[in-house]
């Protein structure tokens, strides 16, 4: 992977998993039974060790002495077993050996037995017994000698066994890395490993459908700005790693009943099932828990507006910078902090932002740059297009239909495709993801020194290029045109949200104010001597040159609210006065300034008095 990648996806690789080794002087040897006292059966071999063999049919496994040469009878030592794999966490480390055997009762389990049990055969036996094993010889040293001897011979050393821990890219036992996803171990030397449920869990559900049926639905959606959004964000989590990219989150904004929770639903048959979508009312723990078995996939969220604000903000700056502090998992086991990253994919009435402005905090920048609000402003709701469909209620409707029997069978030939290339298209994005960000800009002009809109403009390059490697492989129907004309319009409809969210700053405040008194102010302003004086037109207020000197614009309160404040609140632009020294305050920093007026003993009236030097700026 190319050195700037921040995450490289090759490390230096470990010493590769190995078999635990026989004695010296045992030897394998295969051969076939003959004497009729001898089992036949199922034979795979026999295993000479200190004058002893073995083998194994399908009642039992049985031992063999020899006297001087001469074979004896077989004694059964206990019932059928078959080693299945080695077995290891993603690490190399806790090596078992995978037994299928029967117990005491006779029913067919599968058990770890741990390498270190192998050392003598005093401790295989109680290890043995502790597993449920049963013994047919009544010797234990012996018993558990010859299946020790068995059970390093036969056991299989094509694939070793990872225990299903996390999701996600994982480095595997012989040092490669490999991605993990529904209990299959995609990428590296993936042939090589297969993955097992760890104790007191199940493996993932594998995928259901046909890559037929979810292309159809795919095709029904391309012209959906928003669906092909989320889709192609959905896939982009795999990327995160590989590119060196850190945790994205995208919001759907929009009022209620108008299909967010349809494309939430569409985001999670991707990688699992419609049902595994949760809402933000769990407590922070499991929260973060959840977030964890989500590593490298998309996590979807519905439901914004269940979260507390200030709740909601430490908690979303947290999981996004990478690190979560896991204290407990789903089901209340303790955990340590581990690394995330995902796509997390949610929708609300309300963004984030507006839950942390009610809370009274403070929006950061890299809060800004991370958590992505799209307002939904679609013809039909979420969907930009009907199609064949009287309304949006029903595209939803089918969509809905279609989704339960598509689970999963996109991101499984998505890794089939991709991972095993993955080091290339981490170096190819970091050699496009400028141009892509070019073409996703538009013609969008953006303020060189916010970086916010072209953080967030990185994000969507990664979303568009994962959406363009998922249509090169055929797991998407969609061409680059329709992927990128997509992505464009959503980011486009989220730098039009960001610019209305932003603080307007001064000199757009002042702009009305700067016109409006070099434009009027021959027609509009006269003299304050003659303000007793009848003048047609004449309502904005007077010039006037104040004690120390200084000239100013005198204006009427209810006129300057009214006709100089453009579109912005008085109250904004008044403060954008004083902060640049044009507004001329009166005692105990009230606004209004209290003149006298000419002529009279001691009348006054109130205006906001402005300094001429704002027409020269």
């Amino acid at each position: 992977m190319n050195a700037k990648t921040s995450m490289p996806l090759r490390q230096s690789k470990k010493p590769a998993l190995q078999k635990p080794a026989a004695t010296a002087s045992t030897k394998r040897q295969f051969a076939n039974a003959s004497a009729s006292h001898e089992p036949t059966e199922n034979i795979p071999g026999e295993f000479e060790s200190y004058g002893k063999v073995t083998c194994i049919r399908d009642d039992g496994l049985y031992l063999r002495n020899f006297v001087d040469g001469i074979p004896g009878k077989f004694v059964r030592v206990c019932d059928d077993l078959w080693p299945q794999s080695m077995i290891c966490n993603e690490d190399g480390t806790h090596r078992a050996y995978l037994i299928k055997f029967k117990n005491q009762t006779g029913e067919w389990v599968t058990r770890e037995i741990p390498v270190e049990a192998f050392i003598d055969e005093k401790t295989l036996h109680k290890t043995l017994l502790k597993a449920g094993f049963g013994f047919a010889l009544t010797e234990s040293s012996k018993a558990a000698f010859v299946i020790k001897v068995f059970v390093e011979h036969a056991c299989p050393i094509d694939k070793t066994g990872i225990r299903s821990r996390s999701p996600g890219w994982q480095m595997l036992p012989d040092g490669s890395s490999g991605y993990i996803q529904n209990g299959i171990v995609y990428g590296g030397a993936s042939e090589k490993f297969v993955l097992h449920a760890s104790p007191g869990q199940k493996l993932p559900q594998q995928s259901v459908g046909r890559k037929k049926e979810f292309l159809a639905l795919m095709r029904l959606l391309k012209r959906d700005a928003l669906a092909v959004l989320v889709v192609c964000a959905a896939f982009a989590s795999v990327l995160l790693r590989p590119t060196g990219q850190s945790s994205k989150a995208l919001f759907l904004i929009g009022t209620s009943s108008i299909g967010k929770s349809i494309l939430l639903k569409l985001a999670s048959a991707i990688f699992s099932t419609i049902d595994k979508v949760m809402t933000w009312s769990g407590t922070d723990n499991g929260f973060e828990a959840h977030l964890a078995e989500h590593t490298d996939k998309p996590f979807v969220v519905d439901e914004v507006g269940q979260s507390n604000g200030r709740q909601f903000s430490h908690l979303a700056y947290r999981l996004l910078n990478g690190a979560s502090k896991l204290r407990a998992n789903p089901n209340g086991q303790a955990q340590s902090s581990v690394n995330t990253r995902t796509v997390l994919i949610s929708a609300g009435e309300q963004s984030p932002f507006d839950l942390m402005r009610q809370a009274g905090l403070t929006i950061q920048k890299g809060q800004e740059a991370r958590l992505i609000p799209i307002p939904v402003q679609e013809n039909y709701g979420v969907w930009s297009c009907l199609d064949e469909f009287a309304n949006g209620a029903e595209k939803s409707a089918e969509v809905l239909k279609r989704l339960p029997g598509l689970q999963a069978i996109a991101v499984k030939g998505f890794c089939r495709k991709v991972i095993p290339e993955i080091d290339d298209l981490a170096v190819t994005f970091e050699n496009v993801a400028s141009d892509l960000a070019d073409e996703l800009r538009g013609d969008i002009v953006i303020d060189p020194n916010d970086n916010v809109p072209e953080r967030v403009l990185q994000s969507f390059a990664l979303f568009a290029y994962a959406g363009l490697v998922a249509a090169h492989h055929e797991i998407l129907p969609w061409t680059e045109r329709r992927i990128m004309g997509a992505i464009r319009k959503c980011y486009a409809l989220w730098h039009t949200e960001y610019q209305r969210n932003q603080p307007i700053k001064d000199d757009a405040l002042l702009m009305p104010v700067r016109a409006f008194l070099q434009s009027q102010r021959g027609n509009k302003f006269k003299p304050l001597k003659q303000w007793h004086e009848d003048s047609a037109g004449v309502v904005a207020g007077y010039e006037h040159v104040l004690r120390k000197g200084e000239p100013v614009f005198l204006i009427h309160p209810p006129y300057f609210e009214k006709h100089l404040r453009g579109d912005h609140e008085a109250k904004a632009v008044l403060q954008a006065l004083r902060k640049a020294g044009y507004l001329i305050e009166g005692p105990r920093g009230v606004p209004t300034l209290q003149v006298h007026l000419p002529g009279t003993d001691k009348r006054k009236s109130s205006f906001y008095a402005v300094r001429r030097s704002i027409l020269l700026n």
